[in-house]
């Protein structure tokens, strides 16, 4: 009996897949928003804003939600949930690499939001998954391969608007490279 509810999609193992399922979707929705942000700043001719920023606003990325705290908060929800997702040895090591590696370019466009309130939300996602999970130690080995590699793009980033920012890509993307080579290693 058991058999057949879980092959019908209706026992326990089906509700755990649908969940994974949903978070999976969730987090690739996430950072396909935000990556058009990024590829936006990185390159403007490849992704066009359609309304430009102001010249006070030249550094913030908002880009495509328009309001650079809300596109930080997406970042940081999008980075919690990659981290919660990489750090669950119930998750596939495929995607627990991919989780981990999507977190570097979620951090790298967190920091190009400049929004303050985005990292102080950041810090309480990162709060509640270590008072919440069971699983601390995949936590830490997630959470430090994806601080090192965002770290990395983001120390390498010159300080010039739009000068260097290909290399940036090019770093965010081999740290992110980096960090699912290591967190595929480490599972």
């Amino acid at each position: 009996m058991a058999d057949r509810r879980s092959s019908a999609g209706i026992g326990p193992k089906a509700g755990a897949s649908v969940r994974l399922s949903s978070l999976t979707r969730l987090l690739l929705a996430i950072a396909a928003v935000v990556g058009a942000g990024l590829l936006s700043r990185l390159y403007p001719d490849l992704v066009v804003d359609p309304e430009p920023l102001g010249a006070l606003n030249t550094y913030r990325l908002a880009y495509p939600v328009d309001y650079w705290n809300a596109y930080g908060a997406l970042a940081a929800i999008g980075a919690t949930l990659a981290l919660g997702l990489g750090a669950d040895p119930r998750t596939p090591v495929p995607l627990r690499a991919l989780a981990t590696g999507v977190t570097v370019p979620l951090a790298v466009a967190l920091y190009l939001s400049l929004s303050r309130g985005s990292w102080l939300a950041l810090g309480v996602g990162l709060v509640a998954l270590v008072a919440l999970g069971a699983h601390r130690g995949s936590l830490v080995i997630s959470v430090a391969l994806a601080v090192g590699g965002a770290a990395l793009a983001i120390v390498n980033h010159t300080s010039t608007p739009l000068d260097g920012e290909a290399d940036l890509l090019l770093r965010t993307g081999a740290g992110a490279t980096l960090s699912a080579l290591a967190a595929a290693l480490g599972a």
